[in-house]
């Protein structure tokens, strides 16, 4: 299925209530769902950007758009951080997995694989070629 969205290039719009009023069409003509993220008040944006403030008629700086592909999902709430005092350190971690796998190359470790399977009890193997891929 091949969802063609029609675009939106070009479009003003005089007010956020026309804008949003026209965004929930779009969204039900062409079946996709978008969320709305990094919204800031007029009021948060102009105490943070008191050079470039917003005019009063404007209630938002800006609007990030975001395809769902159709799914509504609830709103993410609260984010909880990692833990900052985790016993190992990211370099620990990719040191552990590079001495369990070792430093053969993947090509090696592809051979290895095959030889074991080939040595395992109970299974015959007449003759094995590989393609040189």
């Amino acid at each position: 299925m091949i969802n063609f969205l029609p675009p939106t290039l070009g479009l003003e719009f005089d007010s956020w209530y026309e804008f949003d009023k026209y965004w929930k069409q779009y969204e039900e003509d062409s079946l996709a769902s978008y969320r709305c993220r990094d919204s800031c008040s007029r009021e948060k944006h102009n105490a943070k950007h008191p050079c470039n403030p917003l005019p009063k008629d404007f209630d938002y700086s800006f609007k990030k758009f975001i395809c769902n592909l159709g799914l509504r999902q609830p709103t993410r709430g609260e984010v909880t951080p990692l833990p900052a005092d985790l016993p190992f350190t990211p370099q620990q971690i990719r040191n552990l997995i590079n001495s369990r796998l070792g430093t053969a190359t993947t090509e090696d470790r592809l051979k290895g694989l095959i030889a074991d399977f080939v040595n395992a009890d109970g299974i015959t193997v007449s003759s094995f070629k590989t393609t040189g891929v």
